[in-house]
């Protein structure tokens, strides 16, 4: 608001947000924080839009809407009518502009040369490919200074967890077998990771031989042959983190960033997936909405 030109005046009521001698809005105080209350009466709501500097949507507005999403990919998505309200993107059209955040954010060295035979898998949980990131500074707002994440080989949805310990893997991991056993009517075949001792624990070896789970671990220093998830946090890392930047929030709500860009992530193409599809509708059997109602 100040880099608007705002005066920001905080009284025993609450606050009031001023420019050019006109009231913008008020607030009060309301559980311990402040509630706004825009003055549209007062103040024309394309006056608002020039103080706040909002400009028509545009591509760039969209761009970050979906977490930074490649120019590529925004275009598959609209062409290929991949989400259920075309009509929000229908008239958009990507344009060149670097984006500063994604330069930033999206840096990172030469990928590896792979390619694997994906034909014996022909359904879902057949494969789960895991990884954890972390420990990640600062401590997320919620005390979390991790995420795990799984990530389905056939319809390459992704679910990630923020967690405190190393040792919680072993429950968020219950709980993501639980709940998509339960979506699908399917049993979890395989497990891939790496050798990180939280998936060598005896609780986690126990339960995965009492639920017929096979492990497969990767060679100690060599992170290219988990490369889906090793990708995958890598995307999710520079999508939370390009967010981050674009809105100029502090580090803390990594957390949250990473849990928006899983969800992200699952509702735009991915060269993964043969089909016309994003693998939130592979993995729900409907396309997604990128309209948010609040």
């Amino acid at each position: 608001m100040q880099a608007a030109g705002m005066t920001i005046i905080f009284n025993e009521r609450g606050v009031v947000v001023q420019k050019g001698g006109k009231t913008l809005m008020t607030g009060e105080h309301f559980n311990s924080i402040l509630k706004l209350n825009f003055k549209v009466g007062i103040c024309k709501t394309e006056n608002i839009d020039r103080a706040f500097n909002v400009t028509k949507v545009n591509y760039n507005l969209w761009h970050q809407r979906l977490g930074h999403i490649g120019k590529q990919k925004f275009i598959e998505l609209k062409n290929k009518q991949m989400i259920y309200d075309l009509d929000q993107i229908c008239n958009i059209n990507p344009s060149d502009d670097l984006c500063e955040a994604c330069i930033k954010g999206k840096q990172a060295k030469l990928p590896f040369n792979k390619e694997k035979d994906k034909s014996h898998v022909k359904r879902p949980l057949f494969i789960i490919h895991s990884d954890v990131c972390g420990p990640i500074s600062p401590t997320a707002i919620n005390n979390k200074n991790y995420f795990v994440l799984f990530v389905d080989e056939y319809t390459h949805y992704c679910v990630s967890y923020t967690i405190a310990h190393k040792s919680d893997v072993f429950l968020v991991f219950k709980d993501f077998v639980a709940k998509s056993e339960a979506h699908f009517d399917l049993k979890v075949v395989n497990l891939y990771s790496d050798n990180g001792g939280e998936y060598l624990s005896n609780e986690m070896k126990d339960y995965c031989c009492e639920k017929g789970i096979t492990y497969h671990l990767t060679v100690p220093r060599t992170p290219q042959l988990n490369g889906v998830s090793e990708r995958m946090v890598r995307t999710l890392t520079e999508k939370a983190r390009s967010m981050i930047i674009s809105a100029c929030m502090d580090k803390i709500f990594w957390g949250d960033a990473v849990l928006t860009a899983t969800y992200l992530i699952n509702i735009t193409p991915t060269r993964a997936l043969k089909q016309t599809k994003t693998p939130y509708e592979m993995w729900h059997g409907k396309k997604p909405q990128i309209k948010y109602d609040i």
